[in-house]
C-alpha cells in the first residue's frame, strides 16, 4: 500500500466508504440468509416447551418451529378425550386428522378390501403422515381408533433403535392378553398379507385398547405415557369394534 502526503494546507476531503459500507450490508444479509437456512433443520429440535412459546409467541414462525397449525374444533375436541401431553398433541396435529364419513373412508383407506368377521374400517394412518377418522356416532369408538392412529405416527416417527427396543417389549405384553381377546383378530385382519405392518399394528392396538392386570411393563408404559396423560382410563373406555 502506498500512502501520499496531501500539498502543505490541502487536505483531500475523505473518500466516501461505500465499498465498506456495501460489504457490511452483504455481510448482513448473508447472516439472515444462513440464521433462516440453518433454521429450518434446526429450530424444529429446539425442547418442546422453547418451540411452543416461539409458535405462541410468533404465530408466523409455527412452521419454522414445527408446529402445526391450530387444528378445527371437532380435532381438539378428540385430543382432549385422548388425553394427550404435549408431545401426543403435537404429533396428532402434525398428522392432520380428517373426520370423513364412510364413502371417504371406503374411497381412502381400504383399498377395496373386506374384512372379515363383521369388522369394518374405522380409520386409517396413511404413509404421507396423514390420519383419516370415520365419522362415528359412538364417540367411545372415535376416540378409540384416533389413540390408535395416533400410535401408527409415534411409531413411525421412532428411529431403528427405539422401534427395535418396542417391539421387544410389545411382543412380551402380546403373550400376555388372552387368546379369546378380540384384539388378535383385529390386529390379523389389519396386518392381513403384509407381515411386516404387525410390529406397528401390535404397538397400536396394545397402547390404544388393552389393560393388562399389574399394567404392562414399566418402560412400556413409561414410552406410552409420553403421549397420553392416563392410558389405562383411556384404553379401559375402548370399545371393541
Amino acid at each position: 500500500m502506498s500512502f501520499f502526503e496531501a500539498p502543505s494546507g490541502q487536505i483531500p476531503p475523505p473518500v466516501p466508504q461505500r465499498g465498506r459500507r456495501a460489504s457490511r450490508v452483504l455481510f448482513l444479509i448473508s447472516a439472515v440468509l444462513a440464521v433462516a437456512f440453518l433454521g429450518t433443520f434446526y429450530l424444529d429440535e429446539l425442547p418442546l416447551p422453547v418451540r411452543t412459546w416461539v409458535a405462541e409467541s410468533v404465530p408466523a414462525a409455527r412452521g419454522l418451529v414445527g408446529i402445526p397449525p391450530d387444528p378445527e374444533a371437532e380435532v381438539a375436541d378428540l385430543a382432549e378425550r385422548m388425553q394427550l401431553t404435549a408431545e401426543g398433541r403435537l404429533i396428532f396435529y402434525d398428522a392432520e386428522p380428517a373426520i370423513v364419513d364412510g364413502a371417504d373412508i371406503a374411497r381412502i383407506c381400504t383399498d377395496g378390501e373386506e374384512l372379515p368377521g363383521g369388522l369394518y374400517h374405522a380409520g386409517c394412518y396413511l404413509g404421507t403422515d396423514r390420519i383419516f377418522l370415520l365419522r362415528e356416532p359412538r364417540t367411545p369408538v372415535l376416540v378409540t381408533t384416533a389413540a390408535h392412529e395416533l400410535l401408527h405416527a409415534v411409531y413411525r416417527r421412532m428411529d431403528d433403535a427405539e422401534r427395535a427396543r418396542a417391539d421387544a417389549l410389545v411382543t412380551v405384553e402380546m403373550a400376555r392378553v388372552p387368546s379369546s381377546d378380540p384384539v388378535h383378530a383385529q390386529i390379523e385382519a389389519s396386518v392381513g398379507d403384509n407381515s411386516s405392518a404387525r410390529p406397528d399394528e401390535r404397538f397400536a392396538y396394545l397402547g390404544s385398547q388393552i389393560v393388562l392386570d399389574g399394567g404392562f411393563a414399566s418402560e412400556l408404559e413409561t414410552l406410552y405415557a409420553r403421549y397420553f396423560e392416563d392410558r389405562t382410563s383411556l384404553a379401559s373406555a375402548s370399545s371393541r369394534y
